[in-house]
C-alpha cells in the first residue's frame, strides 16, 4: 500500500473516532467487548495508520494521544458525555501498542509501505 492511502485511511479513521466519541451516548454503537477495549483498539487503529501513512512512529504516538486527551476533553463540553480520565488511559495504551505493531510488522516485512 502507499503511504498517502494510509494517511487518507488515518484521517478518515480520526474523523470516525471523533463523530463516535462526540455523539450522544446512548446512540454510540458499542461491541459489547468494554468501553476501555473499545477505546483501546481505536487507537490501536489510529496510531497504526498514522506511523504507516508518515513513518513517523514517536510522533504517531504522541499526536494519537494528543487527539485522545483532545476528544476526552471535548465530550466535557458535550451534553450526555463526560470527561473521563481512564478513557484517555486507555486511548493512550492503544496508542502504544499501535506503533509498536507496526514496527514488528515492518521489522519482519510483513508491511511494507511505498513511499
Amino acid at each position: 500500500m502507499t503511504a498517502s492511502l494510509f494517511k487518507g485511511v488515518a484521517l478518515g479513521w480520526a474523523v470516525l473516532i471523533a463523530v463516535l466519541s462526540l455523539m450522544p451516548g446512548d446512540m454510540a454503537p458499542h461491541s459489547g467487548l468494554g468501553d476501555k477495549f473499545e477505546h483501546m483498539m481505536g487507537y490501536v487503529g489510529l496510531s497504526f495508520l498514522i506511523s504507516a501513512g508518515w513513518n513517523r512512529i514517536p510522533r504517531a504516538f504522541v499526536l494519537a494521544v494528543a487527539f485522545g486527551i483532545t476528544i476526552e476533553l471535548l465530550q466535557s463540553l458535550t451534553p450526555d458525555r463526560t470527561m473521563d480520565f481512564w478513557d484517555a488511559v486507555a486511548n493512550s495504551i492503544g496508542a502504544g501498542l499501535g506503533c509498536f505493531l507496526y514496527s514488528l510488522l515492518v521489522r519482519r516485512r510483513l508491511v511494507t509501505v511505498r513511499r
